[in-house]
C-alpha cells in the first residue's frame, strides 16, 4: 500500500516535471539540446526574437553580433535558428560576463534625434514653480555651430542633481507635442524641452568615427547614415538649420548640437555638449560612438536557455 502511494506521488511529479520542462516551451527550437552543446569552458545563450522573416533573422543575428563586439565582447559566435531564435556561443563561462551579454542583447540602445523646441511662456511658468526647489533654475547657455565663432541660444532646467530631477519632471506638464528629456553632466542634472515623437528614432548606421579637429570645434562623433534615411535626415536638417537639436539616447540627452549647412549629405556630426568639461566632452564621444554603432538592434529579445559547460576539474 506505502509502495503503491510513493509510486503514485513519484508518477505524478514526473508529469509535472515534464509538463514545465523546457523542451517544446512556445519561443524555443524543437532540438534544444543539440543547440546547447560546446566545448568544455564555453557557453551556449539561445534568444527568442519577434522576428518575421528569415532574413530579418539574419540580419538581427548580424547586429547581434556586432553589439556585442562594439562592446568588448570577443571570440563569439552568433547563428540565427530558425523560426524565430539566435544562438550565441560564447569561449567562456564566466558568469558576469554571461550577464553582460544577456543586458546587451535583451536591453538595446533606443536612439531618437529630436528638434529642441524654444518656448518663452513656457520657462516662464517654470521659473515660477522652481522657486520651491532649492538651487534650481532655468538656464540659457550658448552652443557652437560646429565653429567657435558662431553661436545659438538654448534654454533648459538645471537642477543640482539627479535626484532633484526626477522629483521635478514627475510631474510637469509640458506643452503638446514636447517632452522633458534629463542630461547628467558635471554641472548637475539638465533638461531640454524637445520635439515628441521625435522626427528620427533607431535609424540605420553604416559607418561611426570619431572626430577632432577645428570644424567639430573639439572631440565628436561623426555617423554616416545608410542611403534609406538620407532623405528623412535632409528634411530633419533643412527644417532644423542654425538651431540645436537633441541625440537622445535610452530617454537621455547625450548631446545637443547645432544642425550646420556644412553636414555632408547622409552624415551628421555630434558633438557633445559644451556645457561639459573637455575631459568629459571626450569620454561622451567614445561612449556615444560605441552605442551608435548597434543603435538599431530592435527585435525584442527574450532569452530561453543557457548551458554552461564547464571544463573538467574546474
Amino acid at each position: 500500500m506505502q509502495q503503491s502511494f510513493f509510486r503514485t506521488l513519484l508518477l505524478m511529479s514526473l508529469a509535472l516535471f515534464l509538463t514545465h520542462c523546457p523542451k517544446g516551451q512556445e519561443g524555443l527550437p524543437e532540438n534544444i539540446d543539440g543547440l546547447l552543446d560546446s566545448p568544455a569552458g564555453s557557453s551556449v545563450l539561445i534568444f527568442s526574437a519577434d522576428i518575421k522573416s528569415d532574413s530579418n533573422l539574419q540580419a538581427k543575428a548580424n547586429q547581434v553580433k556586432m553589439r556585442l563586439e562594439a562592446f568588448g565582447v570577443k571570440g563569439i559566435e552568433v547563428d540565427p535558428l530558425k523560426p524565430a531564435n539566435i544562438r550565441v556561443q560564447v569561449p567562456s563561462v564566466n558568469s558576469l560576463l554571461l550577464e553582460k551579454i544577456q543586458q546587451l542583447i535583451t536591453r538595446p540602445s533606443s536612439i531618437s534625434i529630436a528638434p529642441v523646441v524654444s518656448k518663452d511662456d513656457f520657462f516662464d511658468k517654470v521659473k515660477n514653480r522652481l522657486k520651491n526647489y532649492k538651487g534650481a533654475k532655468v538656464q540659457k547657455d550658448e552652443l557652437g555651430i560646429m565653429r567657435t565663432d558662431r553661436k545659438t541660444k538654448v534654454r533648459f532646467i538645471l537642477t543640482a542633481d539627479a535626484q532633484q530631477m526626477h522629483s521635478l519632471l514627475k510631474n510637469m506638464k509640458t506643452p503638446e507635442g514636447t517632452r522633458l528629456v534629463p542630461m547628467w553632466s558635471d554641472r548637475g542634472a539638465m533638461a531640454f524641452l524637445v520635439q515628441h515623437p521625435a522626427p528620427m528614432t533607431n535609424p540605420v548606421i553604416t559607418h561611426i568615427k570619431p572626430v577632432a579637429s577645428q570644424d567639430t570645434a573639439g572631440m565628436g562623433v561623426e555617423a554616416e547614415l545608410a542611403k534609406p534615411y538620407w532623405d528623412e535626415f535632409a528634411d530633419l536638417v533643412r527644417a532644423n538649420l542654425n538651431r540645436p537639436i537633441a541625440i537622445i539616447v535610452n530617454d537621455q540627452v547625450v548631446a545637443v548640437p547645432v544642425v550646420s549647412s556644412k553636414i555632408r549629405r547622409g552624415t551628421i556630426v555630434i558633438k557633445p555638449s559644451p556645457m561639459v568639461k573637455p575631459e568629459e566632452s571626450q569620454k561622451q564621444a567614445r561612449r556615444l560612438a560605441i552605442e551608435l554603432k548597434s543603435w538599431q538592434l530592435v527585435g525584442n529579445f527574450k532569452l530561453v536557455a543557457k548551458k554552461i559547460s564547464a571544463k573538467p576539474g574546474s
